[in-house]
């Protein structure tokens, strides 16, 4: 059992996704992913006694995730010691190990993640990212999208994992609920989306742009909005295969926006949902 403890508090103190799990820390963000439906692993709750009732509320809820009790200081004390021994064998310097305290964490099971062709049965607005690296940007492209009702993030050149907790608080819980695809085989995904009746918009500063209001945009069935990087927009090799290109009309000698503020205008401008997503 003690082996079992030290193994599960590496667990939750040293990882934060992978496939096969993701973790969450503190009362409030445990119990809102409890209530999205996902599937305890497994608890750490510190010993402190202000959280007695909430273990002994989860242990009653869910008899089958394993619950253990820990003391604080001999958590970081045995995470210390791992954490130096590590650095040592791989050369490093020795790490400054400065964790939350325990409170409550949790690891929970990570749904499959949807796979291009799922999403492509019934999607018709789509949010396409080239090489957006911020998380924050990233989670917040995927709130815009679940609040706009668009039916999927799809992302290139970045594999953002939706359930790491970085993505989670930037998307405001969005990243569990959204249809999230990582493209591997940029730039030629957005041929398959073209075969599948999208209309590709791309997000450039180019002469022969529309604005992002033009009817002729909303007209379109079907509608991939690309949104390019941070620091270079789009590529080359993504504005070729745009059936439009689109900016944002701003005032003279404003040329862009944070990708995140000009996803807001667009993905609002280029929806097709009344509030109502189905």
């Amino acid at each position: 059992m003690l082996q079992e403890l030290k193994d599960e508090l590496l667990l939750h103190y040293t990882q934060t996704a992978t496939p096969e799990h993701f973790l969450a820390v503190g009362a409030d963000e445990i119990d809102d992913i409890l209530a999205r439906g996902f599937v305890p692993l497994s608890f750490v709750i510190s010993n402190d006694p202000q959280w007695t009732s909430y273990a002994v509320r989860m242990e009653a809820q869910y008899p089958c995730a394993p619950l253990f009790v820990a003391d604080e200081q001999e958590v970081l004390d045995y995470i210390d010691q791992v954490l130096a021994a590590k650095d040592e064998r791989e050369g490093r310097m020795a790490r400054v190990f400065s964790p939350e305290p325990i409170g409550a964490r949790a690891a929970f099971r990570a749904p499959k993640l949807a796979s291009l062709s799922e999403v492509l049965v019934h999607a018709r607005r789509l949010v396409v990212c080239e090489n957006v690296r911020s998380k924050r940007n990233a989670g917040t492209i995927m709130q815009l999208a679940r609040e706009l009702c668009y039916d999927a993030v799809l992302f290139a050149g970045t594999s953002p994992y939706p359930y790491a907790r970085m993505y989670r608080l930037h998307s405001s819980g969005a990243s569990l609920e959204i249809p999230v695809v990582t493209l591997t085989d940029w730039p030629f995904d957005l041929d398959l989306l073209k075969a599948q009746g999208f209309t590709i918009v791309g997000t450039a500063l180019r002469e022969d742009a529309l604005a992002i209001d033009d009817e002729r945009l909303k007209q379109q069935d079907k509608v991939a909005l690309l949104l390019g990087s941070e620091h270079d927009g789009l590529t080359e090799e993504a504005i070729e295969r745009c059936d439009y290109l689109a900016i944002i009309p701003m005032r003279e000698g404003i040329d862009s926006l944070n990708v995140a503020c000009a996803a807001a205008i667009a993905l609002y401008e280029l929806g097709e949902s009344d509030g109502t997503c189905a």
